[in-house]
């Protein structure tokens, strides 16, 4: 403290007069004491009689060592004003301006403790070209520098950053600064300690005079510079400070106890941060501009530290000691993504792959051994927790005590007040932790920029029970201070339904952009309905009559098309359309597809190219606003291309049964060497097969058939070693039809039996009964109404009730002798859902737990196999048709069923399931084949023109479409043959 500010301060009380006084008497001295400093001091003397005769200006010490006192002696010529000549006692009073007696003054001393910085080399001491010997002095040497005089005290080790080992020494000094203590070679000894009569010490040091340092320790520690040597005023001189000396405000967060600087969770301060270098294994910085590398960062005894932006790559992780050079442990990144402390480690240092975060941008460096969910850097004030009080509680407030007044206007929210119920959708899109433009990295619990997802903000979950998930593929559990817990890697994502773990409080998930506009999260095992986040009035308070919500279109599109190459591939705006409105909105293309055409209802490819994109977006026609948009990538093959067989099945409805494939697959042969297996003849195709059964739904190929004209299933079989081979009277009128082909059969008859003529020549022509059966076998008597069982001798009576029966594709192709298909395909659906009678509101859990089923049965009897979920049809077609059908209702649902498939069945290439889009193929105009009768197609009876109405017929049956909804299927197969 500044002397002037001590004589000023009227808080000192009896030790300010006390300073004040003693401050006058040595300014009056001054000029005294600036004479010792310029005379020559002759030494000390035991008494005043023994003090020397001087002819010049000097000064001695007389008396007992313990008392003694300074004498002064003045020649004529050198006496200061006020003073006379002559050896003086400045106790005695030899003359009226003799030297005041000292020892009553407060001495610098006994006022102020010397306070040094840590680093105690003034750099403006240091020499350069010299080197210390043993005898203290100075030799020349280029390479080496000497430090300064640096004061020692009693009992002190002092150490230097900068020794070498060789010849050069580091030396103590006497007070005289000439006098050698002691010297020591560097290549004895780094340091230098204390001995009796040592005031100064010196080292010599490598040439180098950046950042040296002297230290008290025996060890270097990290670099500060240096600071000269303050006087401070001793503790046991100042006042005590009262409350009314201190001004208002004066008292701030680091000026009391019983606040505390408290670290965040994230201890990585971005500011010190270095760009584009990352550590090597000795701890040192090396360029890169794909890297980046942490601050020191301080670890303490026990901790262990994580870092949610290290790499696999070959910089490292290190732990430092205090000076932060020292190198304790280097940890390569694809070893460890975690630092333990180590037994003298004072900091910790991570190298960050850019790559993760290419704004340095997020990242966290946090106790623990796995990354959580990124929050900033801060340090924070806090008050000790023991100073709370036990009975702190909370202020509780009497009933009653808030009325109507004391409500501000727009305080009761939603979730507040009694009249609303909340949606089943737990996803909010206006989170504030809602990001575009990122998904959620499973990993670290972070969130990663890419623009084809959005990453939800924290959902709240409750451990222990199950969410489903519309679109899992990227998401993570958080506990309550949302530190990340663990994370689910879904790829390539579809439905699923997930446990949250113990000690989930949140969940965080990725929504492909695709998805966003139906996105749902759901508590529970099965996925509800979809409904925008949010809450509901409640029925109750609902109005009589209301004006039914606006209705907001979309558009879906699964995340692959298949395309031939050199092919025309169309897509169709109609199938993927919710409500197909031209007049209100339009779907543009775009992407980087090369189209051969773009009009309003189609665009097409010829020449597709793999990974290139299709865009479609949805928009308004009053504002122009983007309603929705939607991403495909091609995937792209050769059609008529490779050698071999290739085994295909086709389980469907009755566009299965008409062969919708045949065109593409066979006449083009877009598909060479196809082998299609199955228990019916392809219709108009000698030597393939399928198994297509015109009504049938899918839930119908989960049950037995016994009718003769209902078409045999050979999926549903009973376990054990029993094979079920379907009902006698079925099999007898399937012979008849292959002996009589042309006969006079009816719809039913020929429709459901007319193409087994293959597998019927297995079975009696007369009874029907299995020919050559085997033990096990099993068939419906339908003239006794009973099930028959053949022990290996004869048949005998069974029921259906003694066995278990179940969709089983293992017995279903060894019971046939059926080559088992590499690729199995199914489209079913229109019998399924076209007449929903609210389309947008369709329970799918049967249909999913059967499909799901299916896909399972097939795995497990072809491990290797491809599953291919086909879209069903969308566009049922136009209201002009010959059967009088609602048919844009119909397409509504099967819209919905559409988007449903989409989003259960779409991205689960990882389990050998895909999506192929056959339906975007279908014209919904010109698709269908056309009513020609007059009657039906003229305008009007009197009308004498040449036009005619666009009438179909066949619905919902595309006959017209067939030859080009086969080409995504030979694309897909071409592809992966």
């Amino acid at each position: 403290m500044d002397l002037n500010t001590i004589k000023n301060t009227g808080n000192w009380g009896n030790s300010a007069s006390r300073l004040n006084e003693n401050f006058s008497k040595i300014k009056v001295e001054i000029e005294k004491l600036k004479h010792f400093s310029e005379s020559p001091f002759v030494g000390y003397f035991d008494s005043v009689g023994k003090l020397p005769a001087r002819t010049e200006p000097a000064w001695a010490l007389a008396g007992d060592l313990a008392t003694a006192k300074p004498y002064a002696y003045y020649v004529a010529g050198n006496i200061p004003i006020g003073y006379v000549a002559g050896w003086n006692d400045l106790s005695a009073t030899l003359g009226t301006y003799d030297f005041t007696e000292l020892a009553n003054y407060v001495s610098k001393n006994e006022m102020f403790n010397v306070i040094r910085g840590k680093n105690l080399c003034n750099p403006e001491d240091l020499k350069a070209g010299v080197y210390l010997n043993s005898s203290g002095g100075t030799q020349n040497g280029a390479s080496y520098a000497v430090t300064g005089f640096i004061p020692i005290n009693e009992g002190e080790t002092l150490c230097c950053n900068r020794t070498i080992s060789s010849v050069a020494c580091n030396v103590l000094y006497a007070a005289d600064k000439t006098t050698v203590i002691a010297a020591f070679q560097n290549s004895a000894s780094q340091i230098l300690t204390w001995q009796e009569g040592a005031s100064f010490a010196r080292f010599s040091i490598q040439n180098n005079l950046s950042n040296v340092q002297v230290e008290v320790g025996n060890s270097p520690t990290s670099y500060e510079e240096y600071v000269a040597p303050k006087n401070i005023v001793k503790e046991e001189l100042l006042p005590d400070v009262t409350t009314e000396k201190i001004t208002d405000g004066a008292v701030t967060e680091d000026k009391v106890s019983f606040i505390r600087e408290v670290m965040g969770k994230n201890r990585c301060n971005p500011a010190d941060v270095k760009d584009n270098v990352y550590l090597n294994q000795w701890g040192q910085l090396a360029s890169n501009s794909s890297y980046a590398v942490t601050g020191f960062i301080p670890i303490n005894e026990g901790e262990t530290l994580c870092c949610n932006g290290t790499n696999t790559n070959n910089s490292y992780n290190l732990l430092y000691a205090s000076d932060k050079t020292t190198v304790i442990a280097a940890v390569q990144n694809s070893t460890s993504k975690i630092l333990t402390w180590q037994e003298g480690a004072a900091f910790a240092r991570f190298s960050i792959d850019k790559v993760f975060f290419p704004s340095l941008d997020n990242i966290q460096v946090e106790e623990g051994t796995a990354s959580t969910t990124y929050e900033p850097y801060a340090v924070s004030k806090k008050i000790n927790k023991s100073l709370i009080p036990d009975n702190a509680t909370d202020i509780e407030l009497p009933d009653s005590i808030v009325t109507t007044s004391k409500i501000a206007d727009s305080a009761v929210t939603e979730e507040k007040s009694v009249f609303f119920e909340p949606s089943d959708n737990l996803l909010n899109p206006n989170d504030p932790d809602y990001k575009s433009g990122y998904y959620v990295n499973y990993v670290y619990g972070t969130i990663v920029a890419n623009p084809s997802y959005d990453a939800s903000g924290f959902i709240a979950v409750v451990a222990g029970e199950n969410y489903t998930i519309s679109h899992s593929i990227y998401n993570a559990w958080y506990d309550l201070s949302k530190k990340f817990i663990s994370g689910i890697n879904n790829h390539p994502g579809g439905l699923q339904t997930v446990l949250a773990p113990e000690n989930a409080v949140y969940i965080r998930v990725s929504i492909p952009i695709n998805d966003k506009g139906s996105f749902m999260v759901n508590k529970g095992n099965s996925l509800l309905p979809y409904v925008p986040y949010g809450n509901k009035l409640k029925e109750k308070y609902l109005p009589d009559s209301l004006i039914a919500d606006s209705f907001v279109n979309k558009i879906c599109l699964p995340s692959k098309l298949y395309m031939l190459d050199g092919v025309q591939n169309d897509l169709f705006v109609e199938a993927f359309t919710k409500r197909y409105r031209p007049y209100m909105e339009d779907v543009r293309f775009s992407g980087t597809a090369t189209y051969q055409r773009r009009l309003k209802r189609v665009a097409s490819i010829k020449n597709p190219v793999e990974g290139k994109t299709v865009i479609a977006s949805l928009i308004e026609r009053i504002n122009f606003t983007e309603v929705d948009k939607q991403i495909s990538t091609l995937v792209v093959s050769i059609p008529s291309a490779g050698d071999g067989e290739i085994a295909v099945q086709i389980i469907g409805d009755s566009i299965t049964n008409g062969a919708f494939f045949g065109n593409a697959l066979i006449t083009n042969n877009y598909v060479p060497g196809i082998n299609l297996i199955g228990l019916r003849d392809s219709l108009g195709y000698s030597g393939y097969y399928d198994e297509g059964r015109g009504g049938w739904t899918l839930a119908r190929y989960f049950r037995v058939s016994t009718g003769r004209t209902e078409a045999y299933n050979g999926f549903w079989q009973p376990e054990g070693n029993f094979r079920y081979y379907g009902d006698t009277a079925f099999w007898k009128l399937a012979n008849d039809i292959r002996k009589n082909t042309s006969g006079n059969w009816t719809f039913d008859e020929s429709y459901n039996a007319g193409r087994f003529q293959t597998q019927s020549i297995k079975f009696d022509d007369n009874t029907g009964l299995k020919l050559n059966p085997a033990s096990g076998d099993i068939m419906y008597d339908n003239a006794n109404s009973k099930y028959i069982l053949y022990n290996g001798s004869s048949w005998i009576d069974t029921t259906y009730d003694t066995y278990t029966w179940g969709f089983n594709y293992a017995k279903y192709l060894s019971a046939w002798g059926l080559t088992p298909p590499s690729i199995c395909a199914e489209f079913l659906g229109v019998n399924d859902f076209m007449n929903s009678e609210n389309p947008d509101k369709i329970d799918f859990s049967t249909w999913d737990a059967n499909l799901e089923t299916m896909i399972a049965s097939y795995k497990e009897a072809v491990p290797d196999g491809k599953f291919v979920v086909m879209l069903p049809l969308s566009t049922m077609g136009t209201e002009d048709n010959d059967s009088g059908l609602y048919n844009t209702k119909k397409s509504a649902a099967m819209w919905t069923a559409r988007k449903h498939i989409i989003d259960t069945f779409d991205k689960r290439e990882s389990e050998s399931i895909y999506i192929l889009d056959i339906a975007i193929t279908c014209d919904n105009e010109y698709g269908y084949n056309m009513v020609n009768d007059e009657e039906i197609t003229k305008p009007y009876a009197g009308y004498s023109g040449g036009y005619r109405y666009n009438v179909q017929t066949g619905n919902p049956h595309p006959y017209a479409a067939y030859p080009t909804m086969g080409i995504p299927l030979a694309a897909f197969i071409q592809k992966y043959r």
